[in-house]
């Protein structure tokens, strides 16, 4: 689980360079050319990604790779319909996602960031495995652990909020 912080891209290729089986879910960006250079670049460096737009698809193939063992790394802090989470002293619509695909398939959940430091490198920070709520009642359960990765998303914004970019979205507006 992780934000739009940081370069969270060198992140993924970080890694991913390490080894990891990673992938993440991605929308395209608006400007074509954008999105065809981004690709390239993502795919030179091993980096894969879901795109969302075919959701029926995305899943399918988030089903595999999940089943595979594999890593899926999901940027939660965009608006999306969910469960109401406080964030940054407001209450915002956040998708259940990451706790429910935590729950489908038994995997652990961990906060992972990047930051940026002198002389243009960076530091990986990885957080957890976090606790998990699994009382049985699942609305409950993905309520409470949204709002627990929420709020270290919220702590890692308040450490170095220049590094977050995504204070403009239509949330805050």
């Amino acid at each position: 689980m992780s934000a739009h912080f940081g370069n969270f891209t060198v992140m993924l290729a970080s890694l991913t360079y390490k080894g990891l089986p990673l992938t993440w879910i991605a929308r395209d960006a608006n400007n074509p050319y954008l999105v065809r250079f981004m690709d390239r670049l993502r795919r030179e460096k091993g980096i894969h990604s879901f795109n969302k737009f075919n959701f029926k698809e995305t899943m399918k193939r988030i089903n595999q790779w999940l089943m595979e063992g594999k890593i899926l790394c999901l940027l939660i802090d965009q608006h999306s319909r969910g469960v109401e989470v406080a964030f940054l002293g407001n209450r915002v619509q956040a998708a259940t996602g990451a706790s429910a695909l935590a729950r489908k398939y038994g995997a652990e959940v961990v906060g992972i960031f990047i930051y940026r430091e002198k002389n243009y490198r960076h530091r990986i920070l990885v957080e957890g495995p976090y606790p998990f709520a699994r009382t049985g009642n699942d609305a409950a359960d993905d309520a409470a652990n949204i709002q627990f990765y929420y709020k270290r998303i919220e702590k890692h914004i308040q450490s170095k909020p220049e590094a977050w970019f995504t204070w403009f979205h239509r949330r805050f507006r």
